[in-house]
């Protein structure tokens, strides 16, 4: 049995998603349960189609340069506010 080829943006837990895609359900022992290497290599993996993961790599990199502009900004502002500290400092100091 394979997963679905489609996976769900929130896939839900049902036997057939347990069954196929839970390493966990493969696990043996008691006290310390452990997956072995068999079941890993044969445990399906659902991903997105290519273009899918092609539009996410895209939002992903829109969104990781807006995170780059705002921390670019924050230096900016915060180094405009300690050049204002200085210069009040240094006006009430020498005036």
């Amino acid at each position: 049995m394979s997963c679905p080829a489609r996976p769900a943006r929130v896939v839900p837990i049902t036997p057939t998603i347990t069954r196929c895609c839970d390493p966990w359900a493969a696990a043996t022992g008691i006290a310390q349960p452990t997956v072995g290497l068999g079941s890993l290599r044969n445990f399906d993996v659902p991903v997105p189609p290519l273009a899918e993961q092609d539009r996410i790599v895209t939002k992903v990199d829109q969104l990781m340069a807006l995170c780059d502009d705002l921390e670019a900004k924050l230096r900016h502002r915060d180094d405009r506010a300690g050049k204002l500290v200085a210069a009040v400092v240094g006006e009430m100091v020498s005036g």
